[in-house]
């Protein structure tokens, strides 16, 4: 069986790039170091070294050991970084990012539930208009934890996530419009309306969604108005100036006058919370744990 302190010291010596600079930082001499590495090239019958390089170089098989190497011992490092969040009572930031599709006292209301359970971690929270930006500054690593809606089609293979929510796309529009009353909607049967979107312009992906729907459907929808916020374009709606294409999840509990009306074979939603498989602390999954007990404490 391989030896791992030895496959350790190897690991510290390309780290290093120096035997002297190793052996200080492992504690040991300059002799039993170069021993330990003979003797790891004795028990794999390679030579990991160049030895006619005046520079510590690497053999072929003394590259592939220290990729094996850099995969072994960095999972170490990370597990032993995860185990000792459990030994620290500092207090941490987790900073939240979420889109603005959610009434924000619903929000407040997990923040302050949060926080009281969990008074070591330090809720910062930023709200978004587009998921494209909040994706982006979760895989940057500008924020830890992101809710938002998405397709199964948008899940990227470096995040994790957790489903709260389905949803549907609807078709919202004034009390008094003519498709008030009905029950259901195609969405070629809106060719003729005006549309208020949520997004500003085409480099916005809600509107760039929307519009690419309409376009499926055989017809270019007639925007008569863009706004960022959700709660504008329900205003706009409201006052007659068009209808729009949202998320059943669309925050319309305090906004009287409006109606919504599903659309028939509309793309499903799911509200989620996504995180980096390769960041994810303790307080993260603290937190999400928390959201889902909320979220079903309201269904139940």
């Amino acid at each position: 069986m391989v030896n791992y302190n030895k496959l350790y010291y190897f690991y510290i010596i390309t780290l290093r790039g120096s035997m002297n600079q190793a052996a200080q930082q492992l504690y040991i001499s300059q002799p039993a170091l170069s021993k330990s590495v003979k003797d790891l090239e004795a028990f794999f019958g390679v030579s990991l070294f160049d030895r006619e390089k005046r520079n510590l170089m690497l053999t072929p098989a003394g590259e592939t050991l220290r990729r094996e190497c850099v995969r072994i011992f960095s999972g170490e490092e990370h597990l032993l970084h995860q185990m000792r969040q459990f030994q620290d009572d500092t207090q941490k930031t987790l900073r939240f990012g979420y889109m603005i599709y959610k009434e924000i006292y619903e929000m407040q209301e997990v923040f302050s539930g949060f926080e009281k359970e969990y008074p070591n971690v330090h809720l910062k929270a930023k709200s978004y208009i587009e998921r494209t930006t909040l994706t982006a500054d979760l895989m940057a690593g500008k924020i830890d934890v992101g809710l938002k809606l998405f397709t199964l089609e948008d899940v990227i293979p470096e995040l994790d996530y957790r489903i709260l929510e389905e949803s549907h796309l609807a078709v919202i529009m004034n009390e008094n419009h003519p498709f008030a009353e009905r029950k259901e909607l195609h969405m070629s049967e809106l060719a003729g309306e005006k549309f208020v979107f949520l997004g500003k312009n085409s480099s916005s992906s809600e509107y760039n969604n929307t519009r690419e729907w309409c376009q499926r459907c055989g017809f270019e929808p007639n925007i008569v108005e863009c706004f960022d916020h959700v709660g504008m374009v329900l205003m706009m709606v409201k006052s007659g100036f068009g209808i729009t294409i949202l998320s059943d999840l669309a925050p319309m509990d305090h906004m009287t006058g409006l109606v919504t009306v599903p659309l028939v074979n509309a793309p499903v939603f799911c509200s989620g919370l996504f995180w980096r498989k390769d960041r994810v602390d303790l307080g993260t999954l603290q937190f999400v744990d928390y959201y889902c007990s909320v979220v079903k404490d309201r269904h139940s």
